[in-house]
């Protein structure tokens, strides 16, 4: 046996005898691969003619996703001795730098979706408490590109009723 394929077996064994530890450990690097696949698959794209843009300015928080006037924030809470806390996703008007404000109120109020990690059957998994599911990262990312659309429709149609005066 190659010292390859040795490896690959005592990371496989590893992995084996402490699922949860390794859901733990591979928390921070499926998070951030949770956001390259977001901002691949909305790359180029826009949705009722508005463009998908990743984090287009400063801002409160840093990586985001916008369409129109909204954005899907990714909210970490960061790690405490190594164990790493909360993560959410934050659906709402987008966050505007730091010199600018809004000049009316939401037309919805924010949507979050709060994640755990976890290990299911030699696969790592997001357990999101809103969906009531788990799903793999690719999963998510497409799952969270769906509920930006959908959130987007129900906020335009609010906005329109509320602020016709703003909206063309």
């Amino acid at each position: 046996m190659t010292d390859f394929k040795q490896y690959l077996r005592a990371q496989k064994e590893r992995i084996a005898s402490a699922p949860e530890q390794t859901a733990l450990s591979l928390t921070t690097e499926e998070w951030a691969q949770l956001k390259r696949k977001v901002m691949e698959l909305a790359e180029g794209e826009s949705y009722d003619g508005e463009p998908f843009l990743w984090s287009p300015y400063p801002a409160s928080f840093p990586e985001f996703l916008c369409i129109w006037k909204l954005a899907v924030g990714f909210l970490d809470r960061g790690s405490w001795q190594e164990t790493p806390q909360s993560r959410m996703i934050r659906f709402s008007r987008r966050p505007l730098p730091a010199s600018e404000f809004w000049n009316d109120d939401e037309a919805l109020p924010a949507e979050f979706w709060h994640m755990s990690p976890r290990w299911n059957t030699g696969r790592f998994e997001w357990t999101v408490q809103e969906l009531k599911r788990s799903l793999t990262t690719d999963e998510l990312a497409h799952e969270i590109l769906i509920a930006l659309v959908e959130y987007y429709k129900r906020y335009r149609a609010a906005f329109r009723t509320r602020y016709r005066e703003f909206d063309p």
